[in-house]
């Protein structure tokens, strides 16, 4: 009975924590971020491929930096091409500056008016976006403790 309790509390600390929707059909709203060139760039110009996935990250949030400290790990041949992040936050300027260039091979940009975070009502970061032919097929956000929970879902969809 006591491992019981324990698994419960560790299951609702999860789904508190993670937040997993199927927003298959939902059109990718448009909205403007900031290339590392300093142009700005609408939501549809992000990237070239008809399936890419959107990872949007807050500049001083812990459980984004595991996020991207691990992705830098993943040994994927669709990350570079297929991959977009995008970084809000007062540092977003200074996190794209020392992330684009460690080792993470994806476009960087930054949400420096949140155009971003609104347009897609964001509640918490990270989020994981899958998206395909201009289309959210589905998101993964919040509290991510562990990254390897969605390592598989991101090499599959990248891939």
């Amino acid at each position: 009975m006591r491992s019981l309790k324990r698994v419960s509390i560790v299951v609702l600390v999860v789904v508190a924590t993670l937040r997993v929707d199927a927003d298959a059909g939902r059109a990718l709203p448009v909205f403007h971020v900031t290339s590392t060139a300093g142009a700005a760039v609408s939501s549809a110009a992000l990237s070239s491929q008809p399936r890419w996935l959107l990872v949007y990250v807050s500049s001083a949030c812990q459980s984004c930096e595991r996020l991207i400290g691990s992705m830098k790990q993943w040994q994927s041949s669709g990350v570079p091409s297929r991959t977009v992040i995008v970084v809000r936050g007062p540092d977003a300027a200074r996190y794209v500056s020392d992330h684009a260039s460690s080792g993470l091979n994806a476009a960087w940009y930054r949400d420096d008016r949140d155009d971003g975070w609104r347009s897609l009502d964001l509640e918490s970061t990270p989020a994981l976006m899958g998206i395909e032919a201009g289309e959210i097929k589905w998101t993964v956000s919040g509290v991510l403790n562990d990254p390897k929970a969605v390592e598989s879902v991101v090499r599959r969809w990248v891939e």
